[in-house]
């Protein structure tokens, strides 16, 4: 588990010093703590799966034919 990049008593301490009642200080405390655990590590990045250079290849192409097709039918049918 990493180790978090705020201390939560610090970060209390801080809110509270600012004016901020102790319990809405609390609860941003959790928001933060809860959020770093959710965050994604470069550990969870190195094992999402890339885009392959083929299937960005095939979606390129896909998108020009479909892109000279609508010329095409604007061409053709302009009129309409």
């Amino acid at each position: 588990m990493p180790t978090p990049a705020l201390d939560p008593l610090k970060l209390k301490e801080t809110l509270k010093a600012a004016g901020i009642p102790t319990r809405h200080a609390e609860a941003a405390v959790r928001v933060v703590a809860k959020a770093e655990a959710q965050a994604a590590t470069k550990s969870d990045l190195d094992m999402a799966p890339a885009p392959s250079d083929s299937m960005i290849v095939k979606w390129l192409v896909g998108v020009i034919l479909i892109g000279a097709f609508y010329l095409v039918l604007k061409a053709f049918f302009s009129a309409c």
